[in-house]
C-alpha cells in the first residue's frame, strides 16, 4: 500500500473518530494539501481541559514549503443547491455556487467538532476545514 493511501486511510479514521483533539490530531487536509500542525499548545481550551482545532492554528506542509493558518470556515459540497437543511445559531452560511457553501463560525469554535456534526447532516457530499496558505502570496 502506498504512503499516500495509508495517509488517506489514517486521515479518514481521524475525521470519523468521535473523540478527537488537536493534541492527538497531527495532520489536516484542505484543498488536497496535507498539513501538519505546528504548535497547538496556545489553542488548547485550558478552562475546560479540552483541546480542538481552532481558527488561527498554524500548519505547514514541509515537503512543499507551504505554511498556512486554520480559518474559521468550513467549505462544504452538498446536493442542496439553494438551501441547506441544517442551521446552527452561531453559523453564518454563504452560498458560493451550486452545491458549494462556506460556513463561518466564531473564532473560539472547535472546528473539528463542527466538521463531525456537518458530516452527519443530510445531503453532505464533502466537507473540510479551510486553510489559508502562502501559495499565492509573495515571499
Amino acid at each position: 500500500m502506498t504512503t499516500y493511501k495509508k495517509t488517506s486511510y489514517i486521515l479518514l479514521a481521524l475525521l470519523a473518530s468521535p473523540v478527537l483533539s488537536a493534541e492527538n490530531l497531527k495532520t489536516i487536509t484542505s484543498a488536497g494539501i496535507q498539513y501538519e500542525f505546528v504548535d497547538n499548545t496556545q489553542y488548547l481550551n485550558k478552562s475546560i481541559n479540552v483541546s480542538g482545532v481552532y481558527a488561527g492554528q498554524k500548519v505547514i506542509n514541509r515537503s512543499l514549503g507551504i505554511e498556512g493558518e486554520v480559518t474559521r470556515n468550513i467549505i462544504i459540497k452538498t446536493s442542496a443547491m439553494k438551501n441547506l437543511s441544517f442551521h446552527e445559531k452561531n453559523m453564518e452560511k454563504i452560498h458560493i455556487v451550486n452545491g458549494y457553501w462556506m460556513l463561518k463560525f466564531p473564532s473560539d469554535t472547535d472546528l473539528m467538532k463542527k466538521l463531525e456534526w456537518i458530516n452527519e447532516q443530510d445531503d453532505i457530499i464533502k466537507a473540510e476545514i479551510e486553510i489559508m496558505n502562502n501559495m499565492n502570496q509573495p515571499r
